[in-house]
Protein backbone atom coordinates (compact mmCIF):
# COMPACT_ATOMS: atom_id res chain seq x y z
CA UNK A 1 0.00 0.00 0.00
CA UNK A 2 2.81 2.41 0.89
CA UNK A 3 4.99 1.64 -2.14
CA UNK A 4 2.30 2.44 -4.75
CA UNK A 5 1.48 5.66 -2.88
CA UNK A 6 5.14 6.76 -2.82
CA UNK A 7 5.55 5.93 -6.52
CA UNK A 8 2.46 7.98 -7.38
CA UNK A 9 3.76 10.97 -5.39
CA UNK A 10 7.18 10.80 -7.09
CA UNK A 11 5.59 10.57 -10.55
CA UNK A 12 3.33 13.56 -9.87
CA UNK A 13 6.29 15.60 -8.64
CA UNK A 14 8.35 14.81 -11.74
CA UNK A 15 5.48 15.82 -14.05
CA UNK A 16 4.94 19.08 -12.15
CA UNK A 17 8.64 20.03 -12.38
CA UNK A 18 8.91 19.35 -16.13
CA UNK A 19 9.12 22.20 -18.62
CA UNK A 20 5.67 23.20 -19.91
CA UNK A 21 5.00 22.49 -23.58
CA UNK A 22 3.64 25.36 -25.64
CA UNK A 23 1.53 23.68 -28.30
CA UNK A 24 0.71 27.04 -29.88
CA UNK A 25 4.31 27.57 -31.03
CA UNK A 26 5.48 25.78 -34.21
CA UNK A 27 8.57 23.59 -33.96
CA UNK A 28 11.88 25.31 -34.67
CA UNK A 29 13.17 24.23 -38.06
CA UNK A 30 16.68 24.95 -39.24
CA UNK A 31 16.66 27.41 -42.13
CA UNK A 32 18.97 26.97 -45.10
CA UNK A 33 19.41 29.03 -48.22
CA UNK A 34 17.86 26.26 -50.32
CA UNK A 35 14.60 26.47 -48.34
CA UNK A 36 13.80 30.08 -49.31
CA UNK A 37 12.03 31.84 -52.13
CA UNK A 38 14.53 34.19 -53.76
CA UNK A 39 14.51 37.21 -56.01
CA UNK A 40 17.63 38.66 -57.59
CA UNK A 41 19.35 40.23 -60.56
CA UNK A 42 22.35 39.42 -62.77
CA UNK A 43 24.62 41.07 -65.32
CA UNK A 44 25.86 38.72 -68.02
CA UNK A 45 28.21 38.50 -70.99
CA UNK A 46 28.27 35.79 -73.59
CA UNK A 47 28.09 34.45 -77.12
CA UNK A 48 25.03 33.49 -79.13
CA UNK A 49 24.36 32.24 -82.69
CA UNK A 50 21.79 34.47 -84.41
CA UNK A 51 20.93 33.81 -88.08
CA UNK A 52 24.25 31.95 -88.65
CA UNK A 53 26.24 34.79 -87.08
CA UNK A 54 28.12 34.39 -83.84
CA UNK A 55 27.21 37.39 -81.71
CA UNK A 56 28.57 38.89 -78.52
CA UNK A 57 25.90 39.59 -75.93
CA UNK A 58 25.41 41.72 -72.83
CA UNK A 59 22.35 41.25 -70.66
CA UNK A 60 20.62 42.36 -67.49
CA UNK A 61 18.48 39.71 -65.88
CA UNK A 62 15.89 39.15 -63.17
CA UNK A 63 15.86 35.82 -61.32
CA UNK A 64 13.08 34.19 -59.27
CA UNK A 65 13.33 30.79 -57.63
CA UNK A 66 11.24 28.54 -55.41
CA UNK A 67 12.19 25.33 -53.51
CA UNK A 68 10.30 22.26 -54.70
CA UNK A 69 12.24 19.53 -52.87
CA UNK A 70 14.81 19.57 -50.09
CA UNK A 71 17.74 20.03 -52.49
CA UNK A 72 16.02 21.02 -55.75
CA UNK A 73 14.80 24.49 -56.72
CA UNK A 74 12.86 25.64 -59.75
CA UNK A 75 13.75 29.03 -61.20
CA UNK A 76 12.58 31.45 -63.87
CA UNK A 77 14.63 34.25 -65.42
CA UNK A 78 14.04 37.19 -67.72
CA UNK A 79 16.87 38.94 -69.60
CA UNK A 80 17.01 42.18 -71.54
CA UNK A 81 19.75 41.62 -74.10
CA UNK A 82 21.96 43.61 -76.44
CA UNK A 83 23.99 41.84 -79.13
CA UNK A 84 26.32 42.53 -82.04
CA UNK A 85 29.13 41.14 -84.18
CA UNK A 86 31.93 42.85 -82.25
CA UNK A 87 33.09 42.21 -78.71
CA UNK A 88 31.45 44.71 -76.32
CA UNK A 89 34.83 46.02 -75.09
CA UNK A 90 36.55 46.13 -78.50
CA UNK A 91 37.77 49.62 -79.61
CA UNK A 92 36.55 48.81 -83.14
CA UNK A 93 33.07 48.02 -81.92
CA UNK A 94 30.22 50.33 -82.88
CA UNK A 95 28.20 49.11 -79.94
CA UNK A 96 25.64 46.34 -79.80
CA UNK A 97 22.94 47.34 -82.30
CA UNK A 98 20.68 44.34 -81.74
CA UNK A 99 18.41 43.91 -78.74
CA UNK A 100 15.78 41.55 -77.46
CA UNK A 101 14.29 39.51 -74.68
CA UNK A 102 15.17 36.06 -73.36
CA UNK A 103 13.49 33.84 -70.78
CA UNK A 104 14.78 30.74 -68.99
CA UNK A 105 13.02 28.11 -66.87
CA UNK A 106 15.04 25.41 -65.12
CA UNK A 107 16.00 23.36 -62.10
CA UNK A 108 19.08 23.70 -59.92
CA UNK A 109 20.53 21.48 -57.23
CA UNK A 110 23.59 21.61 -55.02
CA UNK A 111 26.52 19.39 -56.01
CA UNK A 112 28.67 20.25 -53.01
CA UNK A 113 28.69 22.77 -50.21
CA UNK A 114 29.94 23.62 -46.77
CA UNK A 115 28.81 25.97 -44.00
CA UNK A 116 31.18 28.17 -42.01
CA UNK A 117 30.30 29.61 -38.58
CA UNK A 118 26.72 28.36 -39.00
CA UNK A 119 25.93 31.38 -41.20
CA UNK A 120 28.08 31.44 -44.37
CA UNK A 121 27.34 28.71 -46.90
CA UNK A 122 29.68 28.03 -49.83
CA UNK A 123 28.20 26.02 -52.69
CA UNK A 124 28.56 24.65 -56.19
CA UNK A 125 25.23 24.06 -57.97
CA UNK A 126 24.30 22.41 -61.26
CA UNK A 127 21.42 23.64 -63.41
CA UNK A 128 19.49 22.51 -66.47
CA UNK A 129 16.54 23.93 -68.40
CA UNK A 130 15.28 25.67 -71.50
CA UNK A 131 13.77 28.88 -72.76
CA UNK A 132 12.96 31.23 -75.60
CA UNK A 133 14.50 34.42 -77.01
CA UNK A 134 12.98 37.07 -79.28
CA UNK A 135 15.75 39.17 -80.85
CA UNK A 136 15.91 41.88 -83.49
CA UNK A 137 18.53 43.87 -85.41
CA UNK A 138 18.78 45.70 -88.74
CA UNK A 139 20.51 42.80 -90.54
CA UNK A 140 18.69 39.68 -89.31
CA UNK A 141 15.29 41.18 -88.56
CA UNK A 142 13.23 39.48 -85.87
CA UNK A 143 14.49 36.09 -84.73
CA UNK A 144 12.72 33.66 -82.38
CA UNK A 145 15.22 31.24 -80.83
CA UNK A 146 14.26 28.35 -78.55
CA UNK A 147 17.15 27.02 -76.49
CA UNK A 148 18.27 24.44 -73.96
CA UNK A 149 20.95 25.09 -71.37
CA UNK A 150 23.10 23.48 -68.70
CA UNK A 151 25.48 25.20 -66.34
CA UNK A 152 27.18 25.64 -63.00
CA UNK A 153 26.72 28.22 -60.26
CA UNK A 154 29.32 28.89 -57.58
CA UNK A 155 28.88 31.31 -54.72
CA UNK A 156 28.09 31.90 -51.10
CA UNK A 157 25.09 32.96 -49.07
CA UNK A 158 24.47 34.39 -45.62
CA UNK A 159 21.58 32.94 -43.64
CA UNK A 160 20.57 34.92 -40.57
CA UNK A 161 18.81 33.06 -37.79
CA UNK A 162 19.33 29.46 -38.86
CA UNK A 163 18.32 28.35 -35.35
CA UNK A 164 15.24 30.57 -35.16
CA UNK A 165 12.15 29.79 -37.17
CA UNK A 166 11.04 33.43 -37.33
CA UNK A 167 14.36 34.80 -38.59
CA UNK A 168 15.08 33.55 -42.11
CA UNK A 169 16.53 36.36 -44.25
CA UNK A 170 19.03 35.28 -46.91
CA UNK A 171 21.53 37.18 -49.06
CA UNK A 172 23.38 35.34 -51.83
CA UNK A 173 26.13 36.17 -54.33
CA UNK A 174 27.00 33.87 -57.21
CA UNK A 175 28.98 33.37 -60.39
CA UNK A 176 27.30 31.64 -63.33
CA UNK A 177 28.72 29.70 -66.30
CA UNK A 178 26.09 28.38 -68.71
CA UNK A 179 26.20 26.63 -72.10
CA UNK A 180 23.23 27.56 -74.30
CA UNK A 181 22.22 25.45 -77.29
CA UNK A 182 20.17 27.13 -80.05
CA UNK A 183 19.32 25.80 -83.54
CA UNK A 184 22.36 27.54 -85.04
CA UNK A 185 24.96 26.31 -82.57
CA UNK A 186 26.14 26.45 -78.96
CA UNK A 187 26.72 29.71 -77.13
CA UNK A 188 27.58 30.66 -73.60
CA UNK A 189 26.60 32.98 -70.79
CA UNK A 190 28.83 34.14 -67.95
CA UNK A 191 27.37 36.28 -65.22
CA UNK A 192 27.52 37.59 -61.69
CA UNK A 193 24.35 37.89 -59.63
CA UNK A 194 22.89 38.71 -56.25
CA UNK A 195 19.74 37.29 -54.66
CA UNK A 196 17.65 37.96 -51.58
CA UNK A 197 15.47 35.42 -49.76
CA UNK A 198 12.24 35.87 -47.83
Amino acid sequence: MVKPLVASILFAASVASAEPVDFAQPPVVAATAASHNKLGFRIGFGKLHVADRRMSTVSLGLHLEHPVFETVRVFAEYEWMWFGDKAPMSPASEGLPGSGHRTHVGLRTELMGTTIMDAIHLYLDAEVGGGLAVLSDDISGVQVLPHAFAGLRAGYDFVWGKKHARSSRVWEAELLARAIRVPGGTGALFGIGMLWGD
